[in-house]
């Protein structure tokens, strides 16, 4: 069930009269059922694959609340890891499967399971955590898999961690008004970005990127900063929706995004861009990666080398490595993907590694290093790293990606043809050019404004009843509504 459709909308408005009108002590088993139904909108499969995670780490939990041993937690991390590998990796031949007996019918083809992604590594997370001791296992399956499902977060995340869901998930709450005030309004932002600017723009992204070889290097630069600009606000407007309709039931989700346009350095980037991912991979990767006894032989060899001051620094960037090459697995298992991971980790042991001298090139020059002009820089120099790195991930082979690359640097031409070639791709029908006028147009106000927050400054704060009337007359009139899912959903 899309977010974007009148069929969710309704679903929502009769589970918040429901779960306000229902004796508090009920609201918990109310958006278990709730979570189910959201779930069984899709293939009746999917819920075998999302019940066999929840019971294997459920009965781990109850093994490790009596004996802290690693066998339960390595069976039950393979399986779940198991089931994500062959459902994303071996996905595909499905498709084959159904091409090859004669089921040739689109509809036929195997539908990934909705947050498989996502609710695997929560899970893991709460494994990983109950062996550690942080927390205490749950004795209730049904709370437990109310965790697991709980239907906004499972379909792009956040990647909550039980610690931090299970108080708000299962303590009864009142009405509040200011409380549902704000996240109406966090609602109908996610819904602006992803169907006046993320949608408006797919158009354009996919039909210039589904035929690279048939555009100039203009064109293909201008797909290539839409589809980072589509990837932002469908992603972003996708977390805005999915927290907004949490605290509608009083339950406050982690954060995804901190405004990381305006980052000024590819690390800086991460800490920002898909904040519960990054801190998943830090904390169950790169964490216990940096301290394995691998880490430690490899730093006491080095110990004994002239390498001796650079041992924090090689384990560090294995480390790295490590986390970065999995991220791209993660994202699925086609060569683009792969070489997008690769790519970000030599940026950023490169980064690590330079780190110090930028130090003391900063510390000689402060008027240079310290100026705003500067940071202007840095903020450009990281937008061009991360919109080359996007270029890799959303090129359907690497040899598009690769011409691409070529195209944009020697068939790049700002005459009045190319210009207005560039302009074609948005000529679907008449009015099509007019539309991704407004798509820019409210990018560019939207940038305005988390600009403004950026520097510390809520300039359009109290101007919100004004705002959410513009929100709701735009997001009318040049939405693109439907069944059309969230770009993360595929990942």
């Amino acid at each position: 069930m899309s977010l974007i459709t009148g069929k969710f909308f309704a679903f929502l408005c009769i589970l918040f009269i429901l779960y306000y009108v229902l004796p508090k002590k009920y609201q918990w088993i109310l958006l278990l059922f709730g979570s189910l139904f959201f779930y069984l909108n899709g293939p009746v499969s999917h819920v075998i694959f999302l019940l066999i995670s929840a019971i294997s780490t459920y009965y781990c939990g109850i093994a490790l609340s009596k004996n802290k041993s690693k066998t339960p937690v390595v069976i039950t991390i393979l399986l779940n890891i198991g089931i994500l590998f062959v459902l994303k990796y071996t996905a595909p031949a499905f498709d084959i499967i159904s091409y090859v007996t004669g089921n040739k019918m689109p509809e036929t083809h195997f539908i990934f399971p909705l947050g498989i992604s996502f609710y695997t590594f929560m899970i893991i997370s709460y494994v990983v955590d109950a062996y550690k001791g942080d927390i205490n296992p749950e004795k209730n399956f049904f709370k437990y898999l109310l965790y697991v499902c709980w239907f906004p977060q499972i379909i792009e995340g956040p990647i909550n961690r039980y610690k931090d869901m299970k108080e708000a998930l299962f303590k009864e709450h009142s009405f509040d008004f200011n409380r549902c005030k704000y996240a109406g309004y966090r609602i109908l932002v996610g819904l602006f970005k992803k169907v006046v600017i993320a949608g408006r723009f797919s158009v354009y992204v996919d039909r210039v990127f589904d035929n690279v070889h048939g555009y100039s290097g203009l064109t293909l630069l201008v797909a290539t900063v839409f589809y980072v600009i589509q990837l932002y606000t469908d992603f972003s407007g996708c977390m805005d929706m999915v927290i907004g309709i949490s605290e509608l039931f009083g339950i406050k989700m982690a954060e995804n995004f901190d405004r990381p346009l305006f980052s000024k350095s590819v690390s800086e980037f991460w800490r920002r861009w898909h904040i519960t991912l990054g801190a998943w991979f830090r904390d169950y990767i790169y964490y216990p990666v940096f301290r394995s006894g691998f880490c430690k032989d490899v730093k006491t060899k080095l110990s004994k080398t002239p390498l001796k001051k650079s041992a924090m620094n090689v384990i560090a960037a294995i480390s790295l490595f490590c986390v970065w090459s999995l991220t791209g697995l993660w994202h699925g298992g086609e060569v683009h993907y792969i070489v997008w991971g690769l790519y970000y980790a030599v940026i950023l042991i490169t980064s690590m590694l330079l780190t110090n001298k930028f130090k003391k090139m900063g510390k000689a020059h402060p008027e240079i290093f310290g100026s705003k002009w500067f940071g202007l820089f840095q903020i450009v120099r990281t937008l061009f790293i991360v919109t080359l790195g996007e270029l890799i991930f959303r090129a359907n082979t690497v040899r598009d990606a690769l011409y691409m690359i070529k195209s944009i640097v020697t068939d790049f031409s700002l005459s009045v043809g190319s210009i207005q070639d560039s302009i074609l791709p948005f000529t679907e029908d008449n009015t099509a050019i007019a539309y991704g006028a407004v798509a820019i147009v409210s990018f560019m106000a939207l940038f305005i404004v988390e600009a403004s927050l950026e520097n510390g400054k809520d300039t359009f704060k109290k101007h919100k009843y004004i705002n959410a009337a513009i929100l709701i007359v735009v997001t009318l009139l040049f939405g693109v509504f439907g069944e059309s899912g969230f770009l993360y959903m595929a990942y």
